[in-house]
C-alpha cells in the first residue's frame, strides 16, 4: 500500500513539473529596442510622410527619418536644417520615405534627437 501512494506521488510531481514546462515555454519574452548612435553635421533635408529625412554628415555620412513619434531634445522642439548639428539614437533598419505614394528614398528611424541652435 505504501508503495502505490510512493508512486501516486511520484506521477503527480512529474504531472506538476511537465505542466511548468509548457506554461514556462509558451510565456511570452520582451524584446529590447536596439539603438544606436549618430551625430553630426546635417548637410541635406527632405519633408516625406514619415517624417523629416535628414542627411548627417561627417565622420559616417548616412540617411536618417526624424519620424513623428521620435523624441526631439532641441530648443523649442526646433525644425533640423542645414548646418545645424545633431546626435541621437536610431534604430538600424531602415523604412521607406515617400512623398504621396512615390517613395523617395530610405533612411535610419531616429528614436531620439538633439541639436544645436
Amino acid at each position: 500500500m505504501a508503495l502505490k501512494k510512493h508512486h501516486k506521488l511520484i506521477l503527480l510531481v512529474i504531472f506538476v513539473f511537465a505542466v511548468l514546462i509548457v506554461i514556462a515555454a509558451n510565456v511570452k519574452t520582451t524584446k529590447a529596442i536596439v539603438s544606436l548612435p549618430f551625430g553630426g553635421l546635417i548637410t541635406f533635408t527632405e519633408v516625406c510622410n514619415e517624417g523629416i529625412r535628414i542627411s548627417v554628415g561627417k565622420p559616417i555620412p548616412k540617411l536618417y527619418i526624424l519620424t513623428h513619434g521620435s523624441i526631439r531634445l532641441t530648443p523649442s522642439f526646433s525644425i533640423p536644417r542645414v548646418g545645424q548639428f545633431t546626435l541621437g539614437l536610431f534604430k538600424p533598419t531602415p523604412i521607406t520615405c515617400t512623398k504621396g505614394t512615390v517613395p523617395t528614398g530610405t533612411g535610419l528611424p531616429i528614436i531620439m534627437a538633439g541639436g544645436s541652435l
